[in-house]
């Protein structure tokens, strides 16, 4: 085995191991506090993008709250989302300072005042509404207004 071969076999086991203690880690403490802690962000640059991602996956699948078919029962927060109000704004130059025209500003508006907890579903957070179209949200109008 070539040297760059052996050092990406140490670099995949090193990730290995880590996956396994990484949520054994308080991240949030400074590294005058842990030792251990000031290792790993030394070690940073060798953790892999995977390793990361499973970690980030963990912790998103432990905080969601909600399955995620509660969708057709109609729990989950509507919104209401006037693309044309957003686009009219655009072409007109003006700026939105009240955070009430563009798009990302009508979901705020919205959502802030929900609880945390109500948007954490597994799939959706909440159902969009287009309007003045004639669009069901089954994914395509979620997906269009949060890309």
């Amino acid at each position: 085995a070539s040297a760059l071969q052996l050092r990406f076999l140490v670099l995949r086991n090193f990730n290995k191991r880590l996956r396994d203690v990484l949520p054994l880690f308080d991240l949030s403490r400074p590294d005058s506090e842990s030792g251990l802690t000031r290792t790993l962000r030394t070690l940073r640059g060798l953790v892999l993008s995977t390793t990361k991602q499973a970690m980030w996956d963990k912790v998103l699948e432990m905080s969601a709250s909600g399955t995620g078919s509660s969708m057709q029962s109609g729990k989950d927060p509507t919104v209401t989302v006037d693309r044309n109000r957003a686009s009219r704004l655009r072409d007109s130059g003006r700026v939105d300072t009240n955070g009430r025209r563009t798009v990302f500003g009508q979901l705020f508006q919205q959502l802030h005042h929900l609880p945390p907890r109500v948007l954490r579903n597994k799939e959706r957070a909440f159902y969009v509404v287009f309007a003045g179209e004639m669009a069901d949200d089954y994914g395509g109008p979620y997906r269009e207004c949060t890309a």
